[in-house]
């Protein structure tokens, strides 16, 4: 924590204070005693030594009042703090949540592309991988998962990619606890077959409100891919 956050915070700190104790010294508390005061320098009016014994006791008690109104406030700035903190967690936790792993694996088959995408063109073995999903909800809100999102690199180069998810199942809506599994596979063109467990790849999902789920391990099945957090 820097010096600029610190004194911020002292800052904060010394205003709600004084707001607090400010408040509670001038409200009913003192009131009574101004009232109590008032009583007695009005019975000892003639006497002055009731009247300094008077002055002497509501003194004290307003200086213990004081004491004990400091404590109040520092109480009610913690109780400031706390509502706030259990505010925020609360809104943090009103969100989805998706957390889980994706398993890389070679593919069930070899795909094969033709160059620039045209059939007349000879075809050629890529890069195929198959994503197996196991992932759940740990918000309290629901949410709809629309697509996944890839990013592979190899030596250096991105091959970003973003996909709908399941792509035979659609969109999915995860309610709170629930769930989920499916199994999906992509192919990179631009990767040869050849070079396709040198792949690095990581796998987030994504809603239909454009967040993107981070909490998401990918595991790697492939021979030189290591799992990647």
């Amino acid at each position: 924590m820097g010096m600029a956050t610190r004194t911020a915070r002292v800052r904060e700190y010394v205003m709600k204070s004084s707001r607090h104790l400010g408040a509670s010294i001038s409200g009913a508390v003192f009131g009574i005693v101004s009232l109590i005061s008032a009583v007695l320098l009005a019975v000892g009016v003639d006497n002055q030594k009731l009247t300094r014994d008077a002055t002497i006791i509501v003194g004290a008690v307003s200086l213990i009042l004081a004491c004990l109104m400091f404590f109040v406030a520092q109480y009610r700035v913690w109780e400031e703090e706390v509502k706030a903190r259990e505010k925020a967690e609360a809104e943090l936790n009103s969100s989805p949540d998706i957390q889980g792993t994706v398993g890389v694996w070679p593919a069930s088959y070899q795909h094969l592309y033709h160059k620039d995408g045209n059939i007349s063109n000879p075809a050629f073995p890529v890069a195929t991988i198959r994503l197996a999903f196991d992932c759940a909800n740990h918000g309290m809100k629901a949410c709809e998962i629309s697509k996944y999102q890839i990013e592979a690199c190899l030596d250096g180069k991105p091959f970003p990619a973003t996909r709908s998810f399941f792509q035979s199942h659609k969109s999915k809506t995860v309610a709170h606890g629930e769930s989920f599994s499916g199994f999906e596979e992509v192919a990179f063109p631009e990767v040869p077959a050849a070079r396709r467990d040198d792949l690095d790849i990581k796998v987030f999902l994504v809603d239909s409100l454009g967040n993107v789920y981070k909490n998401i391990q990918t595991i790697s099945g492939l021979k030189s891919l290591q799992a990647t957090p």
